[in-house]
């Protein structure tokens, strides 16, 4: 993300403290900051595409929230949060504690296989 970007932030929570980083157009715009001690862990990370890259830069929202509970679910115990900070600020919070088959994966899914004509087959 940071090669594609005009600017990124990020903000990191590890080893007991919060670390910050900035960089525009790749290029970090100070050393690695050590901030405040912190128990929290995490990161982080807000970014505004290169309009020289992109020739389109909107985001559209299903689409990010579709792809990040997929990785949250390929990846048993990750967190991840979807904040759009346009407009009316929705949020989504994706986490799976285990990976494979879980019911609150299938569920937003589930309507379009209900509509869905089923066959039965004997062999």
């Amino acid at each position: 993300i940071n090669a594609l970007s005009e600017r990124l932030w990020l903000d990191i929570w590890r080893d007991g403290y919060h670390y910050q980083q900035e960089y525009v157009l790749g290029d970090p715009q100070y050393p690695l900051k050590q901030l405040e001690v912190s128990a929290k862990r995490g990161t982080t990370l807000r970014f505004k595409p290169a309009k020289e890259i992109f020739s389109d830069v909107e985001f559209h929202y299903e689409n990010l929230a579709k792809r990040l509970r997929e990785l949250s679910f390929l990846n048993s115990g990750l967190k991840v949060s979807l904040i759009d900070e346009r407009g009316e600020g929705r949020r989504d919070d994706f986490h799976y504690e285990r990976g494979g088959y879980s019911v609150r994966f299938v569920e937003p899914i589930w309507p379009q296989f209900e509509k869905t004509p089923r066959c039965h087959c004997e062999m």
